[in-house]
């Protein structure tokens, strides 16, 4: 007796990807605090000799500056609160870390509130020297949540020897060896 297996070899993968700007911020900030959020330049089938974007936020959000990724072949062109635009003369062939955006939150930010973060006017110019417009590209982080108290406390499968109360810190419980 004789057995043949068949085994169908099949390759999957991710849907195409797209030329674009990607902003990856922290997700979760407090009021006052400066953060840092990558920007990088997603390329695909074409060489990219520069990247420029505008910059659209909430109203609680402040532009502090933008830096270029010391590691890479960018020059950057100009920066400020309006946008940014960066120039490499190697051009661009691959998915890139273009640099860092430094941003301020208010300190009157309400909390759980998601604000934006917005690139707009985004453009790549190819190694034709053409412009080849991309669509916005965004992320949303939201501030903490200013209330930290517990309404109740469980131990599963066993009895806390104190009753709760939210202004009590310390709980014990027996364990049974």
């Amino acid at each position: 007796v004789m057995t043949v297996f068949w085994i169908v070899k099949a390759t999957f993968s991710n849907p195409a990807a797209s030329n674009q700007l990607v902003i990856s911020c922290p997700e979760v900030v407090s009021g006052g605090e400066t953060i840092t959020c990558n920007v990088y330049a997603n390329v695909v089938d074409t060489t990219v000799l520069s990247v420029n974007a505008n910059y659209q936020f909430d109203d609680v959000i402040t532009y502090k500056n933008f830096t270029i990724d010391n590691n890479s072949n960018l020059e950057l062109y100009t920066s400020s609160e309006n946008g940014f635009a960066v120039v490499s003369m190697n051009g661009i062939t691959e998915d890139t870390l273009i640099g860092f955006l430094e941003l301020t939150i208010s300190d009157d930010v309400q909390p759980s509130t998601s604000y934006n973060i917005e690139f707009t006017n985004v453009e790549y110019s190819d190694s034709e020297y053409q412009m080849i417009s991309l669509e916005n590209s965004n992320t949303v982080i939201r501030t903490k949540n200013d209330i930290a108290t517990l309404d109740n406390i469980t131990v599963d499968g066993y009895t806390l020897n104190e009753t709760f109360d939210k202004n009590v810190m310390d709980y014990t419980t027996t364990v049974n060896t």
